[in-house]
């Protein structure tokens, strides 16, 4: 296939470039990914290749084993196919018949995997339907090997294939960008671009991507769009500056719609002479928060979800992010879980702008976070505020029509525990909530005239409890749910708090008297 780049100034000849074979770091064997459009502009080709008909041979004569040579692959090659046990056609190139053929089918084209699928086929039966049924959604290559007696010959070329079915275009999901990774530094002028499509029940037609030298994406270095679904991209022709700063994307598309798609970004230093885009302090800007955002649902808690963010100021990278999550309506009263990401000078690292979940947190209950980037010790603002909810069993109730949320349980000295809500006006006459069938007193709490705090007995760890709260004046149930009771630590004794402590805890409560302290704090 002929590729031509166009150039503003001059026009250069076609440059013919092979399809061939990349490793992903995803460890996955993927094609090579060919495009048909390049620097600036953009050019049209028609794809797939067209693959020439072998002629096949009468196959009247029995082969001799000094007539065992590779088979001619023919198809499926480099097509989305609708069945799982599509059919397999090759040729012969002799003027003969083996006895048989040895066919292999392997994901990923892992041919050394215990998983690979294999036939034999009669001399003379094909093309071949596949007996075994492959799994869908699936990147296969295939070979085959003639068979005479028990000696095997060469193996064929392995074109690859994918399995539908094809994704629904309003259920396309945004590509993982694999690499350059976020925030890296390239050393050829030509990089490989690879991805990652997340959907293991359906794959898309085809991918778009771009690459440019602003996050506006008004001055494009290179993009294209893919004859199918290949998870990367690779060119000699070179696309790129030294000591530049770059910006790319990628979107899956269907049926002419296209994925939403996340950016990421990327430096080029060919000879390892170009300056550092090192942040000052003053120039952090607010990151753009990405997921969970909006009120979503978070189910994944065997495998704690990631929260993600964009970073897009064209002027540097910082140094990593520090973010905060809280279950009330402010971070320094109810945080629940906060960490900060790696150093981007980190090589098995680098400024990700992303933070894994490492707090497992609470089933059923609203959370919101914020993210700000860090540069050394000095960290620049936080981002707008994103809520979420946690449902990891698809069991939680809905909140009520009156706005009253659970946000947060905490473990108290004695056995004993406290769930908090928080209403949209603050409370008013009295309330009882009613945990895994203990009834729990409750009563405003004065630090914070919207929430009401329940304390009662401590029930069983580990568990997913029923959560109601009961307006004791009307009869109405103002809150039905679920809620995990998860202890790490207990709270430190009101007995053992300063005033400025106790005052600050919904379970504890200050009682002047004449002391060097100016009184002592119980448990309300």
């Amino acid at each position: 296939m002929d590729l031509t780049v166009h150039d503003p100034s001059k026009r250069k000849p076609s440059t013919y470039l092979p399809m061939k074979e990349v490793l992903m770091k995803s460890h996955q064997l993927s094609p090579t990914l060919l495009i048909c459009s390049f620097i600036l502009l953009t050019s049209s080709c028609n794809f797939p290749l067209p693959i020439p008909t072998p002629t096949p041979t009468s196959g009247s004569v029995n082969c001799t084993t000094s007539q065992l040579v590779a088979p001619q692959a023919f198809s499926p090659s480099n097509e989305l196919v609708p069945s799982l046990q599509p059919s397999i056609q090759w040729f012969y190139p002799e003027d003969c018949e083996p006895d048989a053929y040895r066919l292999e089918i392997a994901a990923n084209g892992d041919f050394n995997s215990p998983s690979v699928l294999v036939e034999v086929v009669g001399g003379g039966q094909v093309p071949w339907t596949l007996s075994q049924a492959l799994q869908p959604a699936t990147l296969y290559h295939w070979r085959v090997a003639a068979e005479i007696g028990n000696s095997t010959g060469p193996y064929s070329p392995s074109p690859a294939f994918w399995t539908g079915p094809t994704c629904d275009p309003s259920a396309l999901n945004p590509p993982l960008l694999i690499d350059p990774a976020y925030g890296a530094t390239v050393q050829d002028d030509s990089p490989e671009l690879s991805w990652e499509y997340s959907n293991t029940v359906c794959i898309p037609e085809g991918y778009h991507f771009e690459v440019a030298s602003d996050y506006q994406f008004s001055n494009l270095k290179i993009s294209g769009d893919g004859p199918g679904p290949w998870t990367s991209f690779e060119t000699a022709v070179p696309f790129l500056d030294d000591c530049g700063l770059y910006y790319w994307w990628v979107a899956a598309q269907t049926a002419g719609v296209m994925s939403g798609h996340n950016f990421s970004l990327f430096y080029s230093d060919f000879a390892g002479n170009c300056p550092q885009f090192s942040c000052d302090s003053t120039q952090l800007v607010p990151p753009d928060p990405v997921y969970p955002i909006g009120g979503q649902t978070v189910t994944d808690l065997g495998d704690p979800f990631r929260y993600q963010w964009e970073y897009l100021d064209p002027a540097c990278i910082p140094d990593g992010y520090y973010i905060e999550v809280y279950s009330g309506t402010d971070f320094a009263s109810t945080p629940v879980g906060q960490g900060m990401a790696l150093d981007s000078r980190d090589p098995g690292w680098g400024p990700l702008p992303e933070l894994p979940a490492y707090v497992i947190l609470p089933d059923c209950m609203t959370f919101t976070w914020h993210v700000a980037a860090l540069q050394g010790p000095e960290t620049g603002p936080f981002s707008s505020e994103a809520t979420f909810t946690t449902d990891y069993t698809g069991s939680c109730g809905a909140p009520s029509v009156q706005g009253v949320s659970l946000i947060g349980m905490a473990c108290l000295e004695q056995e004993r525990m406290m769930v908090t809500f928080e209403f949209p006006e603050p409370p008013q006459g009295p309330y009882e909530a009613i945990v895994d069938g203990q009834i729990f007193d409750c009563e405003p709490w004065s630090g914070a005239p919207r929430r009401l705090i329940c304390s009662g007995p401590m029930v069983p760890e580990d568990s997913l409890v029923p959560v109601q709260l009961e307006d004791l004046t009307s009869g109405s149930l103002l809150f039905d749910g679920e809620i995990s009771i998860i202890c790490a630590e207990e709270l430190e004794s009101c007995s053992i708090l300063d005033e400025a402590k106790c005052v600050s805890r919904s379970d504890c409560t200050w009682v002047k008297k004449d002391l060097p302290s100016g009184g002592t704090c119980k448990v309300k």
